[in-house]
């Protein structure tokens, strides 16, 4: 079976609901993360497949800045590195046949499922997206985030901020992959919610849209699933993940921790309980998403969107179009 590792840096405050993150990684045995984090991890649930390594993120800007001429200004800004993460922290990486990154404001289903041993010896890089995104550790993977092709987006025009809106994690880094005849797995069964929907609308076209209006998740102990109604029945596709892409979840009832299974309804986690279609319909109705609302409200929300227009005019957004 190939090696995995996935490396997340994490500086700050972990979300409110990462010990069910990790809970979803630890139903993934064979799957190894390296948490660098300056947080106390007593108070959180860290799973056998979890090393931990206390870092303070001044140290990281320091590596950073030595090793590529400029150091990331926040901890957010630090995404901007992860196609490199395999050198900020080469001694950690050395050994697994794949390394990636990924996020925490998820929740993982059954990632062997998705991501099976045909795959990995087939492909170079998994995924299209930098929710989780895997690498084959050779040298030529690694290297590939050097190479510069005429109006092709560049890893150091990224962290220097001097391309304009750069992407490079998940834009540049695939057409340099593509230019270079380095094969990318896209079809990875993925939900990455849309955040300015109350209920549960999934991004990207990978899923019919039929089936993309009334649904919620359940996960369990062997796997994650996405639960929609399609002619009056309620269908379980099994996912990879689901991303909330910075959605306020809530969870009430501690005692979910420790369930075998629960669900993911808007906005929050619930114990599991067996849904009819008219539960089902309930959970995922329509209603205006007032918390959404307020944030975008906020003086300093409008100041940094008008600042962001102005400093995006007559420049091209970048795009990457997975080949479907």
């Amino acid at each position: 079976m190939k090696s995995i590792l996935i490396v997340l840096p994490y500086f700050g405050r972990f979300p409110n609901y990462f010990n069910l993150f990790l809970k979803s990684c630890a139903a993934n045995p064979t799957i190894n993360w390296l948490l660098v984090t300056d947080q106390q991890l007593d108070t959180v649930n860290i799973p056998n497949n979890f090393f931990s390594k206390q870092m303070e993120f001044p140290d990281i800007q320091k590596q950073a800045e030595l090793m590529y001429g400029k150091a990331p200004a926040t901890p957010y800004s630090l995404c901007k590195y992860r196609v490199v993460y395999h050198e900020l922290f080469e001694d950690d990486v050395k050994g697994f046949d794949f390394w990636g990154f990924c996020d925490c404001d998820l929740v993982f289903g059954n990632i062997r499922e998705f991501i099976t041993e045909n795959i990995l010896l087939s492909y170079d890089k998994i995924s299209w997206r930098g929710h989780l995104t895997l690498f084959k550790n050779n040298y030529e993977v690694n290297n590939a985030y050097k190479k510069e092709f005429p109006g092709f987006k560049t890893f150091q025009g990224c962290i220097n901020d001097s391309d304009g809106i750069n992407l490079f994690d998940e834009v540049g880094i695939n057409k340099i992959f593509n230019r270079l005849g380095l094969k990318i797995y896209e079809d990875l069964p993925f939900a990455d919610l849309l955040i300015r929907s109350n209920n549960f609308v999934c991004q990207h076209n990978i899923f019919d849209p039929k089936t993309n209006v009334n649904q919620l998740f359940r996960w369990t102990e062997k796997g994650l699933y996405r639960i929609y109604a399609l002619d009056k029945n309620i269908v379980t596709q099994p996912i990879v993940y689901v991303h909330f892409l910075k959605r306020p979840m809530e969870w009430d009832d501690c005692s979910i921790e420790k369930d075998h299974a629960f669900l993911i309804v808007p906005n929050k986690f619930v114990k599991d309980e067996k849904l009819t279609i008219e539960k089902l319909l309930q959970y995922s109705r329509k209603a205006i998403y007032w918390s959404y609302i307020f944030s975008r409200l906020k003086p300093k929300f409008i100041y940094h969107k008008i600042l962001e227009k102005f400093r995006s005019i007559n420049i091209e957004p970048d795009v990457y179009e997975r080949n479907k």
